[in-house]
């Protein structure tokens, strides 16, 4: 069995914490930290949408881990922990809410029975640069008059990496967000603090200790943890051979995918820095220039100003 430790950051650990009916107290809490934060009326229960069996769902190594709850107001919630940054995700995740704000009306039913949607995702990148705080809120809105807004699809950002420290005067979503990235860590000072300070933090945190010593589950996340790195590095390894021999081939036709993303980024990103990066990898590799510049259709000026930029 593995010995390893997952965060609380992991989706798997964080769906079982937040995501189940034993746990679902704290998934109130969670949700109410963020709704007043976004000032929404804060929710009495949830009733969880999705059962999991993490054994048979983990050993599906591409499962995504989102956690669908109906409030007592009759509000759709779903929420998603994403650690990286994906091209498009806020069109990725605002697809996804839709979705599971249209499939609130049946076929033939009046739309009257429609209630608000929200998406909640913590993540652990920056989308809002210019903005300094953490929860960000984004929702149809007319293009002039600013407060005509469709009010009825909501998606919540909430960026981890903008909350470092805390203390008595942070927010409660502050809090929350730092016993997320710190719960793992028992020599934490100010995870025990938040513990003696606030019970259902504490209950999280409880939680959280009896999932990550679940000796079995921990072996299939490793065993995903490793699955995801093999596609990886195959990935890697399609692409790198696939660029050179399609920049060899003057980006013809090819059956690998390494060759069809060799293709996609020579034109999407420009010839030149796709040549530049096989020339680079070529140099790596202790070719000499002029060989570099042959097989790549460069200069042996232009391969040893890239060589030049490398190392600078």
């Amino acid at each position: 069995m593995s010995k390893k430790k997952y965060p609380l950051y992991n989706d798997c650990v964080f769906h079982r914490v937040f995501g189940t009916e034993e746990t679902k107290n704290n998934l109130v809490y969670l949700i109410n930290t963020v709704f007043q934060e976004i000032k929404r009326k804060k929710a009495e229960y949830v009733s969880i949408m999705d059962s999991v069996n993490y054994g048979k769902t983990v050993k599906d190594k591409k499962v995504v881990f989102d956690i669908k709850a109906r409030t007592n107001a009759k509000n759709l919630v779903n929420v998603e922990i994403q650690l990286e940054g994906k091209k498009y995700y806020i069109e990725r995740s605002f697809i996804y809410l839709c979705k599971l704000h249209g499939d609130q009306v049946p076929i033939g039913e009046e739309y009257d029975i429609v209630k608000t949607t929200y998406g909640i995702s913590f993540i652990d990148f920056t989308l809002f640069k210019n903005h300094s705080g953490s929860v960000n809120l984004i929702s149809p809105t007319h293009w002039i008059d600013k407060d005509c807004t469709l009010g009825q699809v909501e998606m919540i950002y909430v960026e981890m990496p903008k909350v470092k420290m805390i203390n008595k005067n942070s927010k409660p979503i502050e809090k929350m967000v730092y016993l997320i990235k710190n719960a793992d860590n028992s020599e934490d000072k100010t995870v025990s603090i938040l513990r003696a300070e606030d019970p259902a933090l504490d209950q999280i945190c409880i939680d959280y200790n009896k999932t990550a010593e679940d000796k079995e589950l921990m072996a299939y996340l490793e065993a995903r943890e490793k699955f995801r790195r093999d596609v990886v590095a195959e990935k890697a390894y399609a692409r790198d051979e696939g660029l050179a021999e399609g920049l060899a081939e003057g980006l013809a036709e090819g059956k690998a995918e390494g060759l069809a993303e060799g293709k996609a980024e020579g034109r999407a990103e420009g010839l030149a820095e796709a040549k530049a990066e096989v020339a680079l990898r070529l140099a790596q590799r202790d070719l000499p220039i002029a060989e570099i510049a042959d097989m790549v259709g460069i200069t042996e000026a232009e391969v040893q100003h890239i060589i030049a930029a490398a190392n600078e």
